[in-house]
This record gives C-alpha cells, structure tokens and sequence, in this order.
C-alpha cells in the first residue's frame, strides 16, 4: 500500500512491478496448499501480466539461499514441495508512468 502511495506522488519513480503468479501456477499451488490460513489470490491471466523473468539459471543459488533459513525448516520443506512443481520463473504486474 505504502509503495502504491509513493509511486504516484514521486516524481523519480517510473516503473511499479508487483510481483504475481500465473492461473496456472495458482492451480498448482492449490493442489499442494489445499487449507492456507492466508489470502491467497487466484492468479492473473498471462495476457495481464507485463513482466517474466526465467530465473532458471539462478535456481541453485535461490534454492540454497532459501535453504539457509533453518529456523523455518519446516516452512521451507513445505515451500520448496511447491516450487519444485512450478515453472522457473517469476512474474510481475508492471505499471509504469506516462512520459511527457
């Protein structure tokens, strides 16, 4: 909310890119996560979506860098079941302001 604020009253940020999952990605995720306590949104059309990103070269280092995070094994272990069943890659909602 506060980055959405910023975004229009600043005059020096140009390009707002939330991060997002895909339809698909999300019918994925809900085989997996069939009772999350958290909102969960159903996922955006890849027509609505402005940026994709592969991070499949990168995967090893996210994967390890996630791993570090061992007072959350659990949660991680329970993350990673997910990932591993998605495509490497992240997507954004991207708005960017009119130049004039």
């Amino acid at each position: 909310m506060v980055t959405s604020y910023l975004f229009e009253r600043l005059a020096y940020t140009k390009k707002l890119m939330y991060f997002c999952h895909t339809v698909e990605q999300v019918k994925i995720i809900r085989k997996i996560v069939l009772d999350y306590f958290i909102y969960f949104p159903p996922g955006y059309p890849k027509d609505d979506i402005g940026k994709t990103i592969d991070t499949s070269p990168v995967w090893d280092i996210r994967k390890r860098a996630i791993q570090q995070h061992v007072s959350q094994k659990d949660d991680i272990e329970f993350i990673m079941k997910i990932h591993e069943k998605l495509p490497r890659e992240e997507h954004f909602l991207v708005w960017e302001k009119a130049t004039v």
